[in-house]
């Protein structure tokens, strides 16, 4: 009995020798599942998949097609209703984007301008003429980044005339052109020019662009310096080119 008392003292003594307790602590977990690790220190890298990567420059080819509005006048001085006639033109483009928003962009642009009307001696006659436009574009977009992209475009057009022409469409004797009309043109034109356009990212380096472009003339192109006598007159009288175009292109961006 004494070595009972001595054996039960001495396992409610020696665990709690000096104030120390010990604690053990036991750690379950269900059937199929891991234990918890300590939550990494290591912050989360951002994925670089998240990030619109974009190009800067883009060069390429565009194709346009034009209405053109003119002031055209008759041997009596008075203003002749014209008829627009499609023309056609196309030329290069290269353009840079300082953020996904806002860019600039150049082009040289070969376009030929036409419209028809019926003088007061009921003649028919075609009128053309051939400019090489050189805008200076300031070009604002909703995200460059994105394969869809809505742009607008604002700038200053330089052009320069290339040729004119004017031809009767009849033949007949009793419609005999006894006056001659005279086309004269400035060999250049200064213009405002606006538009907007979509931009559709077909490649990872190749877009697609469609949209419309407007030009509003701001000088008289009208040329009387040539000499005329009483059998011509100018149907060009203070004349603004004022032009309308729908255009598609593609281009190559880097």
């Amino acid at each position: 009995m004494k070595k009972l008392f001595l054996i039960l003292a001495a396992s409610f003594i020696l665990p709690n020798v000096n104030g120390q307790s010990t604690t053990t602590t036991t750690t379950t977990t269900e059937p199929g599942t891991t234990p918890a690790t300590e939550a990494s220190s290591t912050p989360v890298q951002e994925s670089s998949s998240a990030k619109h990567e974009y190009k800067k420059g883009y060069l390429g080819v565009r194709a346009l097609a034009t209405l053109t509005s003119l002031r055209v006048r008759s041997i009596d001085n008075s203003t002749i209703a014209t008829d627009f006639i499609v023309g056609y033109g196309g030329g290069g483009v290269i353009g840079f984007n300082f953020s996904k928003n806002i860019g600039v962009q150049a082009e040289i642009l070969y376009s030929m301008l036409a419209q028809k009307y019926k003088d007061k001696s009921e003649i028919e006659r075609n009128l053309k003429i051939s400019y090489l436009n050189i805008p200076l574009l300031l070009v604002l977009n909703t995200d460059v980044s994105r394969v869809v992209n809505l742009n607008v475009c604002v700038g200053p057009q330089l052009g320069i005339n290339t040729g004119s022409s004017l031809n009767s469409e009849s033949s007949t004797p009793e419609n005999a052109d006894t006056v001659h009309a005279v086309l004269a043109v400035k060999t250049a034109d200064f213009g405002f020019a606006y538009g907007i356009g979509v931009d559709f990212m077909i490649a990872p380096s190749l877009k697609l662009s469609i949209g419309y472009r407007g030009v509003q003339g701001l000088i008289d192109v009208s040329d009387k310096s040539e000499n005329t006598t009483n059998n011509d007159y100018y149907i060009l009288d203070r004349a603004h080119v004022n032009t309308y175009s729908g255009y598609a292109g593609l281009a190559f961006c880097f």
